[in-house]
C-alpha cells in the first residue's frame, strides 16, 4: 500500500468514528438514522415520480389532443388571443367539431364571413383568412 492509500483509509475510518460518536452523544441509534435515510429516499422518489408523470401528461396534451393541436397551430401562425377567440367562434357557429379544422380549411372562415351571426365581423374574418391562407 502506498502512503496516500493509507492516509485515505485512516481519514475515512476517522470520519466513521466521528459520525458514530456524534450519533451516540445525541442519542440517535443506527436504526433511527436508517429510518431518516429511508424517509428522505421515499420523499425524493415521490418528487421524481410527480415530475415524471407531470411531464408525460403535458407531452400527451401537447401532442395527442385537439386542444394542443389548436394551440400549436395558433402559436405557429402567431395568432393573437382575439384571433384565437374568433376562430373558436367560427368553429362553434359553423358546427365544426374541432377548432383546428378552421385553421386548415379556408371554407369555414369564408362561410362565417358571408352569413350568420359573425357577419358583422366580416372584415376581421377576411383579414384573418388572408393571414392564414396567403
Amino acid at each position: 500500500m502506498t502512503i496516500s492509500a493509507i492516509e485515505s483509509l485512516v481519514h475515512s475510518e476517522c470520519m466513521l468514528l466521528a459520525a458514530r460518536s456524534i450519533g451516540r452523544s445525541r442519542g440517535v441509534g443506527g436504526g433511527q438514522v436508517l429510518m431518516y435515510l429511508l424517509m428522505v429516499a421515499v420523499a425524493i422518489g415521490v418528487v421524481c415520480a410527480a415530475i415524471y408523470f407531470g411531464n408525460r401528461a403535458a407531452h400527451k396534451w401537447k401532442h395527442d389532443s385537439q386542444a394542443g393541436l389548436f394551440s400549436g397551430l395558433c402559436r405557429a401562425h402567431g395568432l393573437t388571443g382575439a384571433s384565437r377567440g374568433l376562430l373558436k367562434q367560427v368553429a362553434g357557429q359553423s358546427g365544426v367539431r374541432y377548432p383546428s379544422q378552421v385553421i386548415v380549411e379556408p371554407r369555414w372562415i369564408k362561410q362565417a364571413a358571408q352569413g350568420g351571426p359573425l357577419k358583422s365581423r366580416a372584415r376581421e374574418l377576411e383579414e384573418l383568412h388572408e393571414e392564414l391562407f396567403s
